[in-house]
């Protein structure tokens, strides 16, 4: 498996000293999946504007429903084909108004083993 490299604080890709686009393989590109996944906001793809983690709805209302939030994240990340189980998955959300985040840290057992996933 592999997929584009991203660089752990931005997500941007990353283009190495020649010029060209950097893959990640394995357990990194697993991780990086996944975080795409959770990343994604529901509307946000247009050729199937159902997918995607419903922020709208669960974090970005006046009173964030994590529950909801993580429900949804697990159902998603679960579908992926690569993915055998979540084993830890931990969340808050900090900020309010306009600037509210979330932020998590998942560990997921993969055809490749365990790969840790997060957004702090």
């Amino acid at each position: 498996m592999f997929t584009l490299a991203q660089t752990k604080d931005t997500h941007d890709i990353v283009i190495d000293a020649d010029g060209l686009l950097s893959l990640s393989y394995d357990k990194e590109a697993y991780a990086n999946i996944i975080a795409d996944c959770v990343r994604t906001l529901r509307g946000e793809l247009q050729l199937d504007v159902e997918a995607g983690i419903p922020y709208m709805e669960t974090v970005f209302e006046s009173i964030a429903n994590l529950t909801q939030w993580k429900a949804a994240v697990r159902r998603k990340v679960n579908s992926l084909p690569f993915v055998s189980s979540i084993i830890s998955f931990d969340a808050d959300v900090i900020g309010d108004g306009a600037s509210k985040k979330v932020v998590f840290t998942m560990n997921v057992y993969t055809d490749e083993g365990t790969v840790e996933v997060q957004n702090v």
